[in-house]
């Protein structure tokens, strides 16, 4: 789906403990919440041992650099999947701004967190991520999922 909803995008350096990165403001020509996301750079030897090893038998070395999509919530936070202000293409438009941002950064992969929302699940899925580890479900939602793809 073409994103046919006109935002504009601030990005700000961040940097958190050691860690630096992006963080994302979403502004919308019309009127709804705001969107945000975050991004943190960091070696792949600092990723859990989950993630490190799966890296690395795909080849990336732990000095490489994971980008962490710390926060993704580029629609506003707590708005419901089946809102009308999803499946605009607002969160495509915003995950393929970042991937850029982290290409740029000599990131060779991305990971991301999910606390198993459906609609986070299948937008994660219809992205390329792949699931490398899973925690137990809350009520009404798939199991939480921790997911990375390559860059």
């Amino acid at each position: 789906m073409a994103n046919s909803v006109q935002f504009e995008v601030e990005r700000s350096d961040l940097e958190i403990r050691d860690r630096t990165g992006y963080s994302y403001r979403f502004i919308f020509k019309e009127d709804r919440p705001e969107g945000l996301a975050t991004v943190l750079f960091y070696p792949i030897g600092d990723c859990n041992i989950a993630l490190l090893t799966r890296l690395q038998e795909l080849g990336l070395q732990p000095s490489q650099i994971v980008a962490h999509l710390n926060e993704f919530y580029p629609n506003g936070m707590g708005i419901p999947d089946n809102s009308p202000l999803m499946g605009q293409g607002v969160g495509t438009a915003a995950l393929e701004l970042i991937v850029a941002d982290a290409k740029e950064r000599d990131a060779q992969a991305m990971r991301v967190f999910s606390t198993g929302r459906p609609g986070m699940v299948t937008f994660m899925d219809k992205h390329g991520f792949e699931t490398y580890m899973t925690a137990k479900p809350k009520k009404d939602r798939t199991s939480a999922r921790l997911a990375f793809k390559l860059l």
